[in-house]
């Protein structure tokens, strides 16, 4: 008896589950974060200050799903997914 596939196609919970592990994933993650805080001294009891900041966060990944880690009795081919994910902010 086959063991029931849990995701679709991907052959998870195939019938080898050491396949799994020809699996392959990359992440490149890039993360700025910067804030910068200005002050003037107008008079001895007011001052004025700015607050800026700027928050870039990107991430890169390659998920790799060889033939030989997909259940066979699927029919599924070799898959690859590109994903790429930014996001950038202005704060004050």
């Amino acid at each position: 008896m086959m063991m029931q596939e849990t995701i679709t196609g991907l052959g998870v919970g195939s019938a080898n589950p050491a396949a799994i592990l020809k699996r392959k994933s990359k992440i490149l993650p890039t993360n700025l974060l910067s804030n910068l805080i200005l002050r003037y001294k107008i008079l001895p009891t007011l001052q004025a200050k700015i607050c800026f900041g700027y928050t870039r966060i990107e991430m890169d990944q390659v998920l790799t799903y060889p033939k030989a880690s997909l259940n066979p009795n699927t029919g599924s081919s070799a898959l690859c997914i590109l994903w790429k994910q930014q996001e950038r902010n202005f704060y004050c």
